[in-house]
This record gives C-alpha cells, sequence and structure tokens, in this order.
C-alpha cells in the first residue's frame, strides 16, 4: 500500500500541499517511485477533491466500487445515495457476505450454517414474522439472508449544523471489545455474537449522508423522500435477491429501525412521544388531554400512568400495540417486514440512549448530590471539590478515565435545590465509570442512615449487574440469563421509584421522573416475558454504541471537504477511499499496487 493512501484523513487540499513539498524535497526521480504522489504534486488545489478522487479511485483504485444513486433535491442538484441493493451486491460480488454473518473470512458452509441458526431462534420468539412465510415457500433460503438494522442520527457537520447519517449493519458480529479475553475457550462453529467490535468502517454500511441545510426549511420534503428511498431499498431486498452464479440467491432482511429517541420519532413519525410528556397535572377538566408519551402503548393517556415503574405488571401493559402510534400519512418504514399487529415494535428502544445517557444519569445526579451534602466542608462549592478529590483518588486507583476534572453544580444541571438534578454529560462511558464508583462507595461505606442514598446506592448495583450479564452475554441469551438480567433492571426501577416517593413526601427535588425511566421498563420487561419463549436476542444488538461512533466519522468528513451543495458527494467519495484503506488493514482486501 503507498504511504500517501494515509492522507485520506487530511483534507485534500493538505495532501496535495504534502505531495509538492515533498516533490520539491527529494525531486521528481525519487518520487517517481510513488506515481500517485508523483501525479498528485502536479494538481491545483483549486479542484483539490476532484483531482484527489480521479487519482485515488479511478486510476488507482483506491476506494470501494459502490455506485450512488440520487434524489432530486431542486432543480440544480441531485441527493447522492448508497443503495442497500449495491452493497448487498458488492459483497455477494466479492466474497464478503462473512462480513453480515460475524466471520473474520469467508465460509461459505459456516456462514449459511449460522444463518440457519439465527433464523430457527428467530422463528421460536417471531413465528409469525412475514420472512418465515416466504421461506416456506420457496421465495427465499433463511441460510442465505442476512438479518440487519438501519440507523439514523445527526453528527456535527460544518459550523457546528446538524449532519444525517443513514446506515445499515448486521446484528451479527464478532463481540464485544474485551469480550474476547474473557472466553475461556475457542467459540464455537456456530458462534453468534453482538456486532460491536473492530472498525465500524468495516461492520457498518452508509446509506445516506445529508447537510442540515439540504433537508429542512424549503427542503423539509427532502427528509420523507430519502425515507422514502431508504425504506423501499432495504425491503426490497427481502423480495428481489442478488443471484449469485455458484451459491444461489441472497437477501437481506432488515428488522428494526434503531437509533435514539428522537430519531425514532422522526423516522418513525411517531405520534406518541416523549416530547407529550406533562410537566403539570392537568387543572381542570377543559384541559386537553395528552397524546401518550410511548409509541409501544397508551402510557401517557388518561389512566394510562407512564409513571408507574416500580410493577412488573403495570397497568399500561394491557395497552401495547393496541393502538397505532403512527401520524398521517405513514410511515415508509413500515415496508420493512414485522409481525401483524406489531408495527411499532419496527422502532426499537436504545439501550445505550435508554441507560447510560438516560436513568443512568437521572440516579447519579441525584446521588452524587446526596454524596456532597453528606461532606464536613462548609459551603456547597467545598463540598463537591471534596467529593471531586475523591472521586478522582478512586479513577487514578482503578485505572479509570475521570473525563472531568471537577464535578460542580452546573456538571449536575442543579443551579438551587428547588432544581432536580440531573446530570449534563453527553459521553456515556462516563456514566458507567461514574456507576461503578457509587458501587465501591456504596459497598464499603455505611448510608443506612439516608433512605435516600441508600436507595440509590442499592439501584445503582442493581443496574450495574443488569449491564454486567447483557456485555459479557452472546447474541442470544438463554432464558435463565435473560430473567436475571431482567430482574437486576427491574429491581433498579423499583428502587428508584421508592426514592422518587419518599423525595415528593420530603419535598425535595431529588428522583426525577422522565419517559426514559418508561422506555427502560419496556425493555426490561420485554426481556422477562419473552424469554419465557426460549432464547432471547440480547437487546444489546439493537443498542447504538458503535452506530454513534459511525455517525462520527462521515461527520467528520463533512468539516473537512469544501463547503458547498456537493458537500454530500465529497463525504460519500472520501467515505469509500477511507473504507477501502480500512478494509485494507482488516485483511478484507489485499492491495496489489
Amino acid at each position: 500500500m503507498p504511504a500517501w493512501v494515509c492522507l485520506a484523513k487530511a483534507s485534500c487540499a493538505s495532501a496535495i500541499r504534502t505531495a509538492r513539498n515533498l516533490l520539491s524535497d527529494v525531486g521528481e526521480k525519487a518520487l517517481a517511485k510513488s506515481p500517485g504522489l508523483s501525479k498528485l504534486a502536479k494538481r491545483s488545489e483549486k479542484n483539490s477533491e476532484r483531482d484527489c478522487q480521479r487519482i485515488m479511485v479511478n486510476q488507482f483504485g483506491l476506494g470501494l466500487p459502490i455506485p450512488k444513486s440520487h434524489i432530486r433535491v431542486h432543480d440544480k442538484y441531485s441527493l447522492p445515495i448508497l443503495s442497500l441493493r449495491d452493497w448487498a451486491s458488492f459483497l455477494v460480488r466479492e466474497n464478503h457476505w462473512h462480513m453480515l454473518c460475524g466471520l473474520h473470512r469467508p465460509d461459505w458452509e459456516r456462514e449459511e450454517k449460522i444463518l440457519e441458526m439465527f433464523w430457527s431462534l428467530y422463528e421460536v420468539q417471531y413465528p409469525q414474522h412475514p420472512v418465515f412465510e416466504k421461506a416456506r415457500q420457496g421465495e427465499l433460503c433463511l441460510a442465505r439472508c442476512a438479518p440487519c438494522v438501519v440507523h439514523g442520527d445527526e453528527g456535527r457537520g460544518r459550523k457546528r449544523s446538524a449532519f444525517l447519517v443513514v446506515s445499515v449493519h448486521s446484528l451479527l458480529g464478532k463481540g464485544i471489545a474485551g469480550q474476547r479475553k474473557s472466553r475461556s475457550k475457542k467459540p464455537p462453529y456456530l458462534k453468534m455474537w453482538c456486532n460491536y467490535e473492530g472498525h465500524t468502517y468495516t461492520s457498518c454500511f452508509l446509506l445516506a449522508a445529508v447537510g442540515k441545510d439540504l433537508y429542512t426549511k424549503s427542503n423539509s420534503r427532502v427528509f420523507e423522500d430519502l425515507m422514502e428511498f431508504a425504506a423501499t431499498d432495504c425491503s426490497n431486498l427481502l423480495n428481489h435477491p442478488i443471484r449469485h452464479p455458484v451459491r444461489g440467491n441472497f437477501h437481506i432482511a432488515v428488522l428494526n429501525v434503531v437509533g435514539d429517541w428522537p430519531w425514532l420519532c422522526k423516522a418513525g413519525q411517531l405520534e406518541r412521544s416523549f416530547a407529550n410528556v406533562q410537566k403539570h397535572k392537568e387543572k381542570s377538566t377543559n384541559s386537553k388531554p395528552s397524546k401518550g408519551v410511548c409509541h409501544l402503548c397508551s402510557g401517557g393517556k388518561a389512566e394510562w400512568d407512564w409513571e408507574e415503574i416500580g410493577s412488573r405488571n403495570p397497568k399500561w401493559l394491557e395497552s401495547v400495540f393496541a393502538e397505532d402510534p403512527f401520524k398521517s400519512p405513514a410511515t415508509p418504514w413500515l415496508a420493512l417486514p414485522h409481525q401483524m399487529g406489531e408495527s411499532p415494535s419496527l422502532f426499537f428502544f436504545d439501550l445505550f440512549h435508554c441507560c447510560h445517557l438516560g436513568v443512568g444519569k437521572y440516579i447519579l445526579g441525584t446521588i452524587l448530590v446526596l454524596l456532597a451534602q453528606r461532606r464536613p466542608e462548609g459551603n456547597t462549592e467545598e463540598r463537591f471539590e471534596g467529593l471531586t478529590a475523591d472521586y478522582l483518588a478512586w479513577c487514578k486507583g482503578n485505572r479509570r478515565r475521570p473525563y472531568f476534572s471537577k464535578i460542580t453544580a452546573t456538571l449536575l444541571n442543579w443551579p438551587t435545590t428547588a432544581s432536580f438534578p440531573n446530570a449534563s454529560w453527553h459521553k456515556g462511558d462516563l456514566t458507567n465509570t461514574m456507576c461503578h464508583y457509587v458501587e465501591h462507595r456504596f459497598k464499603h461505606e455505611d448510608w443506612s442512615d439516608n433512605k435516600l442514598l441508600a436507595l440509590g446506592g442499592e439501584a445503582v448495583c442493581a443496574l450495574n449487574d443488569c449491564l454486567r450479564i447483557l456485555y459479557k452475554g452472546e447474541l442470544w441469551l438463554q432464558p435463565a440469563v435473560a430473567r436475571e438480567a431482567s430482574e437486576y433492571g427491574l429491581r433498579f426501577l423499583r428502587r428508584y421509584g421508592a426514592g422518587a416517593r419518599i423525595a415528593q413526601q420530603n419535598k425535595q427535588s431529588l428522583y426525577v421522573l422522565q419517559p426514559k425511566l418508561h422506555a427502560w421498563h419496556h425493555l426490561m420487561l420485554f426481556f422477562l416475558h419473552q424469554s419465557q419463549k426460549g432464547r432471547i436476542l440480547n437487546i444489546l444488538a439493537f443498542g447504538t454504541q458503535p452506530s454513534e461512533d459511525f455517525i462520527g466519522r462521515p461527520s467528520r468528513l463533512s468539516r473537512r471537504v469544501t463547503a458547498s451543495e456537493k458537500c454530500s458527494d465529497r463525504v460519500i467519495d472520501r467515505y469509500l477511499r477511507s473504507c477501502h484503506h480500512e478494509w485494507v488493514k482488516a485483511g478484507m482486501i489485499i492491495n496489489t499496487t
């Protein structure tokens, strides 16, 4: 691989300048040994993106050969999109189908056995799913049908504006980072792990990368067109396969749309969502009733209290899938295959946003305030300084990254005692670190003199135990393991609910109640009930941690290309070049140059 390929991480103009400077240093004769650099040095910075694309991809083939499709934005410009069908055709044609099966290298027989096993377990949970009817009618072979999900979210583009990234990834992967060290034996022949490990350019496949100005305001229709194109493209692969001359037909079944709650609401055109939560109870009978806060049930509507988080049999459980939550016209994602009468389940809650950026932050905000109040220092600021010193010492002793140098009332969104503390950070691993810090202190100190603090310590320990089980587990969990995880998750909710009731009785602004507690309740009850049927999909399979990493990469690329209407075009070009580079590093492509 020529050394100048690594310049793909810089701007194209800087790559040309570097090549030009190298030419002046070593001379044209020496630089001729690297023909790519020699050609690059002769290009102008004015059209750097175009010229780098022509040299790196058109001449040297240093980019994945995925063609672009287009959506018309206005008369002068069409939005480039990568089709899932084109991705699938490339994977089948170039013998990379194993990437959708969680394998490191091609193994035709093993790939088919793994997919057969996956669908046999999936059928136990979802026997009425359309994919099985198609298999019974001979319209597809489950051994060559890959299960995938669609993810979407907005990253940070140029000038801090939103940059939408939509991608697809398989449910089958190489596991979770650190899992391999804990495995005591060689992975089984029919291994099935979550899709977390490895560079996300080798596990996620880009569909669209769009700047905010191209799908908002006067171009708001573009987002709807994009969703319609992507939904049709994804559902099409179940009905119209990719043909291989030797192995036969290949299909992809996109099972869910995943992402944070705002993305689910926007992509799914959901009428019931967290945006409908009422800050105050209705003060009169003339008040407009709530539409509901959850697309899976009627929670939040009259007589359906979503705040009933301490029960394993809440009243809202009777209303699951009873009423469609979709606005009119309905979202095009309903074209994806799903069980009849359960269309809202296409939009699956994300454990990462529900827990690490949700309930975990809620409980930590309360506990950190209570821990600061226990300290002997004179005022609030000094107490937080003492708590910070203790936290930093613990991080150093346990080789944990603290992520911040000071715990303050601002960090906890706690300007006054009348406000509910609610941690303001946006780093999921910080929540994980803080939860382990709280657990350590709870197990080594006596908090029995403060009921609210003791309940918080028990809640955090239960939450940590739940996550440990999930992160150590495979893609499919045994029923007993799934039930154990759900019991810990429900214990967390019971402790949290008890703390909220005591705080309300004492008129203390602690244990804030937010809709993500309801979403977490859904996840835990789903785990508990589905485990009664047999082995169940680990809810981490629908988590977005890898996808969050992935959306940051095209978003960073958008800040490096020339700001113009062709931003999406150039981001996709650079993405395909970067993908080629990572695929070569991973040994999936043999570079002969």
